[in-house]
């Protein structure tokens, strides 16, 4: 229902934009761009009535932040928009993310920034995060920070990486302690929110109480597991 009202409300701003357009009562201007970027009602009208108006970074991801807008941005505008690390969290954020994610890093290729805040930031989103790590091709570079933040947050996570890219993924006690407490604890919703919380998690008791005997018997015995939302 929230969605709905939200669609209502976007095509009442459009029709507003339009009367004013249309009485010359507002000049078109990056700061408008920017404002009404995420309306996808309004950002088609301005695409169409100024093609040449300056799309600024600010506004690449404002657009990002909701599926439809940056889809037609990306239909109308794809070579003037500025690649960056907030894009691409923004789109990742956004619902339906999927089919701009793929457009986005296949139309930017090795430009697009794939950084620890991309990673974790996919992190809970099982189709996000192997768009984008796949999008890496053979160049996955996982450090254990983003490996930790990660399997605290969806174990299965843990399980496609090892099928996926075992040789790349470090395997340290802190990533084997998240994947403990991630599986046999579970994980509070409000905790997994919080960035720090593999940091605080008891991690010295967890410690004494677990018995790792090798990273390869680890692996050995993470892998069989099911791989829900990770499967394929």
């Amino acid at each position: 229902m929230a969605g709905a009202d939200t669609g209502s409300l976007q095509e009442d701003v459009s029709q507003v934009l339009n009367v004013l357009l249309n009485a010359n009562l507002i000049a078109v201007d990056e700061q408008v761009m920017e404002l009404l970027a995420p309306n996808p009602y309004a950002l088609q009208i301005l695409l169409e009535r100024y093609p040449n108006v300056p799309i600024t970074h600010r506004a690449a991801v404002h657009a990002a932040g909701n599926s439809k807008a940056f889809s037609i941005l990306l239909d109308g505008r794809a070579p003037d928009i500025s690649i960056s690390q907030d894009v691409i969290l923004s789109i990742i954020k956004s619902q339906d993310a999927l089919d701009n994610l793929q457009r986005i890093l296949k139309h930017f290729g090795t430009e697009a920034p794939i950084t620890d805040r991309a990673l974790k930031g996919a992190a809970h989103k099982p189709g996000a995060f192997k768009i984008v790590l796949r999008a890496e091709c053979g160049n996955v570079a996982l450090s254990e920070e983003v490996v930790v933040f990660v399997t605290y947050r969806n174990f299965e996570a843990l399980q496609w990486l090892l099928k996926e890219h075992s040789s790349a993924v470090p395997l340290t006690k802190r990533v084997l302690v998240a994947a403990a407490a991630s599986a046999l604890f579970g994980v509070q919703s409000s905790a997994k929110n919080d960035l720090s919380m593999p940091v605080r998690i008891g991690f010295p008791k967890l410690y004494g109480s677990l018995a790792i005997t090798s990273v390869t018997s680890t692996r050995e015995k993470i892998l069989p597991w099911t791989l829900p939302g990770f499967g394929g």
